[in-house]
């Protein structure tokens, strides 16, 4: 009795892999020619379709990863999975032989490719790559700023260092090879020898300040210095003059 139970479900069960294997394969000989065109994508993304069935081992092994793809690329892919089971008028509509199979669409509904079988995320994303259509999150585009305040000052009137007025009997001139560096005062000066972005080697023989006097120019080497703070505020003042009697 137990044998003639189990052959029993065994015919079943073969009648049942049968019928599931005819809906798949008599369709082959009702395959479009040619690559197949469906509806364009309404979003505007490309799309992946995934026909199979719940029962098949290499399409259950297909169902993580269209998940992980549906997730991790929502907004720029579109993932679709069929049952051909369920629906097998889609294995006529998408001229499928074997499941599960993987047709590649542009967001117009052109067929790209397809391929039958097992097919890794990894592959599926570099098959992507191949056909030129970037899955890659697209990186926002740099705006410009709007300044609050329009800067009508001429260039070799604005601190390199700070963006203030640069005051003729305080300026600093630095000649280097991409041109003169223009500085409010000693004070940013001496703020850009201290960074240690550059060599400074022999820049003391490139640099000229203002004479407090009359605002020429003078070698940073021949300048004489007075420093002292300002009596209201008592912020330090440095002033550079062009001899020891005129300081």
């Amino acid at each position: 009795m137990n044998m003639n139970k189990m052959a029993r479900t065994l015919i079943v069960g073969g009648i049942v892999v049968a019928i599931t294997a005819i809906l798949v394969f008599k369709n082959a000989g009702h395959r479009p020619q040619g690559p197949v065109q469906i509806r364009p994508s309404g979003s505007g993304l490309p799309r992946l379709v995934d026909l199979g069935s719940d029962t098949c081992i290499p399409c259950k092994l297909m169902a993580p990863i269209l998940e992980q793809l549906r997730k991790e690329y929502q907004g720029r892919l579109e993932v679709e999975f069929i049952d051909v089971g369920r629906h097998p008028q889609a294995a006529t509509t998408y001229g499928i032989s074997v499941i599960p199979t993987q047709i590649f669409f542009d967001p117009n509904g052109k067929e790209l490719f397809r391929h039958e079988g097992f097919l890794s995320k990894e592959d599926i994303l570099a098959k992507w790559k191949e056909l030129g259509i970037d899955l890659q999150a697209s990186q926002a585009s740099f705006e410009r700023l709007e300044p609050a305040m329009r800067d009508d000052r001429p260039k070799d009137r604005i601190c390199f260092m700070c963006d203030g007025d640069v005051n003729d009997r305080a300026a600093v001139a630095i000649q280097t090879e991409k041109g003169l560096v223009r500085l409010c005062g000693l004070h940013c000066y001496f703020i850009m020898y201290s960074c240690p972005t550059e060599d400074k080697t022999g820049i003391e023989d490139r640099v000229t300040v203002a004479d407090w006097a009359d605002g020429g120019q003078v070698q940073l080497r021949k300048a004489t210095f007075l420093y002292g703070h300002q009596e209201d505020t008592g912020r330090p003042w440095i002033k550079a003059f062009a001899t020891k009697q005129v300081a």
